[in-house]
């Protein structure tokens, strides 16, 4: 019941002990009294069923209404279904997002009413293209006019029909996802054709997410005369999956100034994601790109047609992977993180810059890398880049990637006579660098003994697998570097001799102790492989290492002196399996009065 206020002056309360000799108190009875009868009257009873989500009636064949008077509120009511139910006329069931009526032949007076309901509903999803074929067969002028989410189901052709409907009825639908539809259309929007010209389609381009998953037969998003130009100013997510014939998605007469997120996987014959026209090198196209997916288009060969055409100059994420006919791809400075993998035709990568940006080719906000599986990929960025936030590496059969950044043009013109040895080139700086992976890459050295000062001192985990030119990994000239060292993983390695080179008694730069926060050693099929240390220091080391593993290493024939046993108080697991030469894991020294003790 409605609560009322209750409001009386002394006027009043002196009428009443006048004209009927009430003392005070029971004027103020009389007054409370009649207020309360007058509330009743006035009042409204408020059933609320907070929880209730889901409401099916069936089989009721003289249900005519829900209740009768009160008013019936369902905040959590998401789904009706009405069966065999042929005298029901109002619910009062407020807004739902799905509605399925089965076996309804009054759908007439159903749908009236629910005029309101259609008016305002601002989600929608339909399940089957009968469904929305009795939906549109009882439409009237307002319903749907205040739609935002449009989802759709399992439809054919008529869902096209609808969704124009839809555009042209509403000004802010902003969501369209499409699953499971046989649409048989070339073309999902074609503005090309004289029904779609009218001014109301404008409201199209307020649409922010477009969502199409197992959509068969549609050839292509949007198509239009390429002299006609279109701006979809709020479009911010498209999201294509499993839409086998898709050749393209859109026309170089469309803007995408505010697409943020593109995913594409699973259209096997997507080719390009742009057609049309030469454009001018000025125009940046999806200026905004945040996220950038490609998965699994075994046709694609290129986002657009001229490799000179500006793309995702703000881009931040980009995977593409199993992209298998695809031979170039535009990288921006602005990424945070890249991943390619399975391309095996991708030979370079073209770097967007802005005009203004000459020189060098700074990466400012990049932090995670992982190139696989690039059979052709020679290049992946210029001499002139650099990495100041760079913190992962992963990079794994790149075969004809001899080296990380490309060499410079004063040594690709003496190339006869200069030949770098070097994974990374001595004028690269990679100060923030914690995780490296180079798996089955022919690398002779990894790092330059001259490289910057403060290149590699936070690198924590280092794993090499399949280099089988590598004879060392660290030298006493980069020794000191790796002091933040957490994990060493080295598998597969076949000219490995050495893991720790050490030229001279002491490293280049004195120190107190060698990879104090060095935990886990993990060497595996090592076949050459003879020492950890060609000579061992004479400075503390290894005194955090936890678990140390040897495996396959048929060459080893001792690990450890006694006298350097003593440093590893931290030791729990050890493991050493199938060694062949091994004959002493702790080699007798001269040193006979040093006790060895694994706490």
């Amino acid at each position: 019941m409605h609560s009322r206020k209750i409001v009386w002056n002394e006027d009043e309360s002196e009428l009443l002990q006048q004209k009927f000799g009430f003392k005070e108190s029971a004027a103020f009875d009389i007054l409370w009294l009649h207020s309360e009868l007058i509330g009743v009257k006035e009042s409204t009873i408020v059933i609320e069923y907070p929880e209730a989500n889901q409401i099916q009636f069936e089989s009721l064949p003289s249900l005519k209404k829900f209740c009768c008077g009160d008013i019936v509120e369902w905040p959590s009511l998401k789904k009706v279904i009405v069966n065999h139910c042929p005298n029901i006329r109002k619910f009062g069931l407020g807004k739902t997002k799905s509605v399925i009526l089965e076996n309804q032949e009054s759908l007439a007076n159903i749908f009236e009413s629910w005029d309101d309901f259609y008016s305002t509903i601002v989600e929608y999803e339909i399940d089957d293209s009968e469904e929305l074929r009795k939906r549109m067969h009882n439409l009237r002028p307002s319903h749907f006019t205040n739609i935002v989410v449009f989802r759709a189901k399992n439809c054919d052709r008529i869902l096209v029909d609808f969704i124009s409907i839809l555009m042209n009825r509403s000004k802010k639908l902003e969501v369209i996802e499409i699953q499971h539809c046989n649409l048989s259309h070339y073309y999902l929007f074609d503005f090309s054709n004289p029904t779609f010209l009218d001014e109301k389609v404008k409201y199209l381009t307020q649409i922010k997410e477009l969502k199409l998953i197992q959509v068969y037969e549609v050839k292509a998003l949007f198509y239009q005369d390429f002299q006609w130009h279109m701006e979809f100013k709020n479009l911010q997510i498209i999201h294509l999956e499993t839409c086998p014939s898709i050749l393209f998605l859109f026309t170089t007469s469309h803007e995408m100034k505010n697409l943020r997120k593109l995913f594409v996987s699973n259209c096997g014959a997507l080719k390009t994601v742009i057609i049309g026209k030469e454009i001018p090198n000025s125009i940046d196209y999806f200026p905004q790109l945040d996220e950038l997916i490609l998965i699994n288009l075994p046709n694609l060969t290129h986002i657009i047609h001229k490799e000179y055409a500006r793309l995702c100059q703000n881009l931040h994420m980009m995977q593409v992977r199993l992209c298998k006919s695809l031979n170039w791809l535009p990288i921006s400075i602005t990424l945070t993180k890249m991943k390619i993998v399975d391309c095996d035709v991708l030979c370079k990568t073209i770097i967007v810059k802005n005009e203004e940006e000459r020189g060098k080719t700074i990466f400012s906000q990049l932090k995670d890398v992982t190139l696989q599986n690039l059979r052709d990929l020679c290049v992946a960025f210029p001499s002139t880049s650099e990495f100041p936030s760079l913190e992962t590496l992963r990079i794994t059969n790149c075969p004809s990637l001899i080296t990380f950044v490309e060499e410079p043009n004063e040594l690709k013109e003496h190339q006869e006579q200069v030949t770098s040895t070097y994974f990374f080139p001595n004028s690269l700086s990679l100060e923030k660098l914690k995780v490296l992976y180079i798996i089955d890459q022919d690398v002779n050295e990894i790092w330059h003994s001259s490289s910057p000062s403060e290149s590699f001192f936070q690198l924590e985990n280092l794993t090499l697998s399949n280099s089988n030119k590598l004879s060392s990994v660290i030298s006493s000239h980069m020794i000191t570097r790796f002091n933040n060292m957490k994990e060493l993983h080295l598998d597969k390695c076949e000219s490995l001799i050495t893991i720790f080179n050490l030229e001279y008694d002491k490293p280049d730069h004195p120190t107190e102790e060698m990879f104090p926060q060095l935990m886990t050693i993990a060497l595996s099929n090592l076949n050459n492989l003879k020492f950890v240390w060609n000579k061992e220091p004479h400075v503390p080391f290894f005194s955090n290492l936890v678990s140390l593993f040897i495996v396959r290493c048929g060459s080893i024939e001792s690990i450890f002196s006694l006298s350097s046993s003593k440093y590893l108080e931290k030791l729990k697991l050890l493991r050493l399996c199938s060694c062949k030469e091994l004959m002493e894991v702790i080699l007798s020294d001269e040193n006979k009065n040093v006790s060895t003790i694994f706490p």
